[in-house]
């Protein structure tokens, strides 16, 4: 009788359950339900006779025999999605799938516009459009191209910077003749970041100008801290391509330098000559470079439609 054997497809879950530390978040990470994942965990360990993981009171920990398991799946997992990405990259015309991830804020007008340029281009071509704040992937093929709004974009990726994007304090016409223009602008009220966006400049001055004081509210993403803005809660640092086109919105100061971050156009090196994502990414390039003055504030983004 053979010794029974791990199957290749249960590394998947090894690797999910591993990176999530919980039986449902691997659930949710792989597509499957919370007993799915429990069942293939408990065959795995039956079958090969050794504990791979430990329940711990905050989650699931690799036991020796785990962490071998999670290495060798990690090695798959990188070997795997780098074989798809050479394959991909020897397609011969544009044509087919490019998946683009940026942040939510720029489908607020100002890349749909070149999106629909795009297409008429490149009628060979869909685009699949991710809003995210960075967790998409590109080594993994989350996204064969990402516009990210960074000092540091990250050194395994190629591209190039395309433009400076600056932060401006925003408010409501109705809140700032409510105020009190004596009053000076750290002791009014104010819309907030969440800890998830504290490592922004603008986050990091906020913080440090209203000390002790807290926010009146706080949001985890630029567009709701735009919306609680724009309902005249309080101030609101703002990224100028979002609050210039929010007639609601009026710009209190003009930009700070040392609130604005660059705006970088990334992609993977295995995809770079893939004619489809090379059409896309140098079109984006093209339109991106001409946003500067958005970007920048040196003009209203209306005028630039």
């Amino acid at each position: 009788m053979s010794a029974p054997r791990m199957d290749w497809d249960d590394l998947r879950f090894v690797l999910a359950i591993a990176q999530a530390g919980s039986l449902s978040g691997a659930a949710r990470k792989l597509g499957v339900n919370h007993a799915t994942v429990f069942r293939r965990l408990k065959a795995m360990e039956d079958g090969i006779g050794v504990r791979l993981f430990e329940k711990h009171s905050d989650g699931f920990v690799t036991t020796p025999a785990g962490d071998e398991a999670v290495a060798v799946a990690v090695d798959l997992e990188e070997r795997v999605t780098g074989l798809e990405r050479r394959i991909v990259g020897r397609d011969v015309g544009p044509m087919g799938v490019v998946r683009v991830t940026t942040v939510p804020e720029m489908m607020f007008g100002l890349l749909p516009p070149i999106v629909a340029r795009l297409s008429v281009r490149y009628p060979g071509i869909r685009l699949e459009v991710i809003g995210d704040t960075g967790s998409a992937n590109l080594s993994r093929r989350d996204a064969d191209i990402a516009i990210r709004f960074t000092r540091t974009p990250p050194e395994q990726l190629i591209g190039r910077k395309v433009a400076t994007a600056c932060t401006a304090i925003y408010a409501a016409p109705t809140f700032i003749a409510a105020q009190d223009p004596a009053v000076p602008l750290a002791d009014q009220p104010w819309v907030g970041f969440d800890e998830g966006m504290a490592h922004l400049p603008s986050a990091r001055w906020l913080a440090k100008t209203l000390g002790p004081r807290a926010p009146i509210v706080t949001c985890n993403n630029v567009t709701g801290i735009a919306r609680m803005v724009e309902a005249g809660l309080g101030l609101g640092l703002l990224p100028c391509m979002l609050g210039e086109r929010m007639p609601g919105l009026v710009r209190v100061a003009p930009p700070d330098p040392d609130w604005s971050t660059e705006v970088w156009l990334l992609t993977h090196p295995d995809v770079r000559d893939v004619s489809r994502v090379r059409a896309v990414f140098d079109v984006l390039a093209e339109e991106l470079v001409k946003l500067r003055p958005v970007f920048s504030a040196a003009v209203p983004a209306t005028l630039m439609d």
